[in-house]
């Protein structure tokens, strides 16, 4: 409460979001956008991962290679594309967060482990395999430190990007459109959990957060809230991406 109250009284005198012409510098596929946003015209309520991470992709947000199979023998193609080892979840848009207990099968190094996954995760998610299910084939992503980060449209504030920590009482506010200086200062929270871990990828965190937060100004007719409550931030040098995604279109 008291990181959103500073929050509110750096845009009360002027230290506000960033103008959102600055998404111009973002190099955003609008065809892209505008294709996923077509698809999605009569949708309402929550979205699920892969739908999100479409959005995200389109301004430039770094996700996890990955793609929706519909059976068991599309998913083993997939996972042969993506380069084993890979991870399986259930597809969908009623499903909890990864950190909520959304079912994972990691770490699948042959298509038999993969054909496997893709009727334990379903049974795991309370789905029946003779439905119109499917699964999210994914690369494993890579090590680093996991953080999540919510897009909310607060009262008084509009929307406001919060960063919290696993394992850390750490939250930290700014508001949306992110300004450069903004998401390197939040990016600036993450510290070495312990001696001798790699520099993190700050300035990777921070592009990320920026990108979003242009996503979600932009759509501000058509969001309600936008969920990153997976996010891998490697060490310096390597990958920092989107591991887990949600939404909620209005």
């Amino acid at each position: 409460i008291s990181i959103l109250g500073r929050a509110a009284e750096r845009i009360a005198i002027g230290l506000g979001p960033a103008p959102r012409t600055a998404s111009a510098e973002l190099a955003i596929d609008d065809e892209r956008l505008q294709r996923q946003l077509a698809k999605l015209s009569r949708e309402a309520g929550p979205l699920g991962d892969h739908e999100t991470k479409v959005l995200l992709a389109a301004y430039g947000v770094p996700i996890t290679r990955q793609a929706v199979a519909m059976t068991p023998s599309a998913a083993v193609k997939l996972a042969r594309r993506a380069g084993f080892p890979v991870e399986v979840k259930p597809w969908g848009h009623d499903l909890p967060s990864e950190p909520a207990g959304c079912p994972v099968e990691k770490n699948l190094t042959s298509d038999a482990l993969v054909r496997h996954a893709f009727t334990s995760v379903l049974a795991a998610a309370g789905k029946s395999t003779t439905e119109n299910t499917a699964v999210i084939v994914r690369e494993s992503p890579p090590p680093g430190r996991d953080l999540a980060v919510s897009f909310l449209k607060l009262p008084s504030l509009g929307w406001t990007v919060v960063l919290e920590t696993p394992g850390s009482s750490q939250v930290a506010a700014a508001p949306a459109p992110l300004r450069l200086l903004d998401a390197q200062t939040l990016a600036a929270q993450l510290v070495a959990s312990r001696s001798g871990e790699p520099e993190l990828d700050r300035a990777g965190l921070a592009n990320l957060m920026r990108r979003v937060s242009h996503l979600v100004v932009d759509l501000d007719g058509r969001l309600a809230r936008l969920e990153l409550p997976r996010v891998i931030v490697g060490g310096r040098g390597a990958r920092t991406l989107v591991v887990d995604a949600a939404a909620e279109l209005l």
